[in-house]
């Protein structure tokens, strides 16, 4: 079995100890992270995100969120697809594979726990997540299949009507 090197030909690469020049700067707190960067014009955004594995959207509302100062806009699922925002497409299709349709944020149903429902946007991130802990998402919870097994099973809810 061939063994790789670590830099400088001297012992293996797995399990091996690799000194790396940018560890110290991090390490004692001296690197900076993009967040750490601010340019002028720079704006926040915070995600509301579904509680549910599975329901559906019967409304959102948003007018708190857009009113606390700071805030330069709030969008919802409905508002990217009434601007003319399409599904994102797959990075790549079987032939006759269906899929189900996905859009930066859910319009009428959220699929899975985490899934983006709203975004704001603020001067700042804190103005950002204290509007966004202002939008109030009216959900009716669907059942939720966990299993694959149970997915296949008939009767069971569908995450997208067109891809059983």
């Amino acid at each position: 079995m061939p063994t790789t090197s670590a830099p400088g030909g001297t012992g293996r690469l797995f399990g091996a100890s690799i000194k790396r020049r940018e560890d110290p700067r991090f390490v004692t707190g001296q690197g900076r992270y993009t967040d750490d960067l601010t340019l002028p014009g720079t704006t926040y955004a915070a995600f509301v995100r579904s509680p549910y594995a599975h329901a559906r959207i019967a409304a959102i509302d948003a007018a708190a969120a857009r009113a606390l100062p700071g805030v330069r806009a709030v969008f919802t699922g409905r508002d990217l697809a009434s601007a003319g925002v399409n599904p994102i497409p797959p990075g790549w299709l079987i032939p006759e594979m269906r899929i189900g349709e996905h859009r930066a944020l859910a319009t009428d149903r959220a699929r899975h726990v985490g899934e983006a429902v709203a975004v704001v946007i603020a001067d700042s991130p804190y103005v950002a997540r204290d509007a966004a802990d202002l939008v109030v998402v009216d959900y009716e919870e669907l059942p939720a299949v966990a299993a694959a097994t149970a997915a296949l099973a008939s009767g069971a809810s569908q995450v997208h009507d067109n891809a059983p």
